[in-house]
């Protein structure tokens, strides 16, 4: 028993010291990460660390007591309500002593948000140069849930290809359907239905008024339909524009070759404003998302080797795609920029 008691103890002292460290490495990290280092810099300060490396939250204290008040509810049903009394006061006691894990994470989303705008120079948060992208809603493919349209997770960039600039938004589509059923009863009940796409909307795209849709979608039909020639491109989209000759000048083979290899891995709808040259590309593949080899972070040297092996390989297809797609358009049409 006095073994038992003993383990116990140590159990609470590590968990004290080693919560202790772990407040203290974040400290020393937020103030890193706010550092003007390069963040290759700040990723080799993590991994040579010198101090304790403890980045995890113990809360045994907190466990102890809930599984204390568990107990006693189950013996207060059995013996008296006065019970409940010592059960709040476990509840309340376990709470108190809970140590919050917000800080560790709000530090590992920081050091990952930061990391990915310093590999891929993008932005999770606008500037003033973002504001001159167009609008998601201003595109008629954002209606179709009839319940309810978001737009967020957006993150913002700009390529540069052939001296031209070319400002970028890559955001999640979430949209959800009302639909009426029938329990097993017969009764009829409401249910969500929850959906999600992704895309990017790219301005001062070479040509306008293009559309190709994955799925005969009405709302994205332009006034001219059009046919490529390549018969099984022609059956797997739904082409139109605004004008026969703008129409016969992009999609010529080598662009129908190049636009098919492309949309074989972001299939969807592919739509450029007739009025600004605004391209939007939506597709179910989540281009935002983030791997890494390390899932789960309970050291400083963990969170080191996230960040080094921490990519966005489908955003990165999508841009090798829509890269090769504007050196190959651009050299035949002018400069084509928004008016800001």
């Amino acid at each position: 028993m006095n073994d038992l008691l003993t383990k116990i103890q140590n159990a609470f002292s590590q968990q004290h010291a080693n919560n202790g460290k772990t407040q203290h490495n974040i400290h020393a990290i937020n103030q890193l990460l706010s550092s003007n280092q390069d963040f290759e810099q700040i990723i080799a300060s993590l991994k040579n660390w010198q101090d304790d490396p403890s980045l995890s939250i113990q809360n045994y204290t907190f466990w102890l007591f809930i599984a204390i008040a568990i107990g006693l509810f189950v013996l207060t049903i059995f013996t008296h309500p006065i019970l409940l009394l010592v059960v709040g006061a476990s509840v309340a006691f376990a709470f108190y002593k809970r140590t919050s894990t917000k800080a560790l994470n709000q530090l590992v989303e920081d050091a990952h948000q930061k990391n990915l705008e310093a590999k891929y120079q993008i932005r999770f948060y606008p500037n003033a140069f973002d504001e001159n992208i167009e609008s998601p809603y201003n595109f008629p493919l954002f209606s179709l849930g009839d319940h309810e349209n978001t737009i967020g997770h957006c993150i913002y960039g700009a390529w540069q290809v052939n001296g031209i600039n070319y400002p970028y938004m890559l955001f999640n589509y979430h949209y959800v359907d009302e639909v009426e059923t029938r329990d097993s009863e017969g009764k009829k009940k409401t249910e969500y239905r929850h959906y999600d796409l992704w895309g990017i909307i790219l301005e001062n795209f070479p040509a306008q008024g293009i559309s190709i849709s994955s799925k005969q979608n009405r709302a994205c039909r332009l006034g001219v339909k059009w046919s490529s020639g390549d018969i099984r491109f022609d059956n797997q989209y739904q082409l139109s524009g605004t004008n026969e000759m703008q129409l016969a000048k992009f999609f010529t083979p080598n662009h129908v070759l190049m636009l098919d290899q492309a949309m074989a891995n972001f299939k969807g709808d592919f739509y450029v404003q007739a009025q600004r040259p605004s391209l939007c590309w939506l597709f179910k593949t989540d281009i935002t998302k983030a791997q890494m080899q390390v899932d789960k972070v309970q050291t400083v040297y963990d969170l080191a080797a996230q960040l080094e092996s921490m990519n966005m390989p489908d955003y990165e297809q999508l841009k090798d795609s829509l890269i090769t797609i504007l050196q190959e358009v651009q050299p035949h049409y002018g400069t084509n920029k928004v008016e800001k």
